[in-house]
């Protein structure tokens, strides 16, 4: 059977976040039964169009961040992707107005294309 996490978090503090998120993955087993340092790992998100996190339409940007977080401080190489199946092109959707592309206070690193996975590439600058 398989396990499902849900964490009551009645705001968007990425400290917060980082809590409820960690808590959630020591109920499943721990960080080191999934993931090792060195390890690319994709945040699937949805980004339906260039909308704001208060929309509740995309994948809220503090959960992104907190999540990116936790990763990159397990040595892991962070992705963030989605296919929104046609509606915006990639070019579209890392445009500035979309809060996952550039140096922002969604992700707190610099993402940017890359054609070989259709992806957002995260790294510290």
């Amino acid at each position: 059977m398989s396990k499902v996490v849900v964490q009551e978090c009645k705001n968007y503090d990425i400290g917060r976040i980082e809590e409820k998120i960690s808590q959630g993955m020591e109920f499943l087993g721990g960080w080191n039964k999934f993931l090792h340092e060195g390890m690319t790992v994709l945040i699937k998100v949805n980004l339906i169009g260039p909308k704001t996190s208060d929309s509740a339409a995309v994948t809220h940007c503090g959960f992104v961040r907190a999540l990116t977080r936790i990763l990159k401080g397990k040595g892991c190489k962070v992705w963030i992707g989605d296919s929104s199946g046609g509606a915006y092109s990639r070019r579209g959707l890392c445009s500035r107005e979309n809060t996952y592309k550039h140096r922002s206070p969604c992700t707190g690193y610099y993402c940017d294309e890359d054609d070989r996975l259709g992806g957002l590439r995260c790294s510290n600058i």
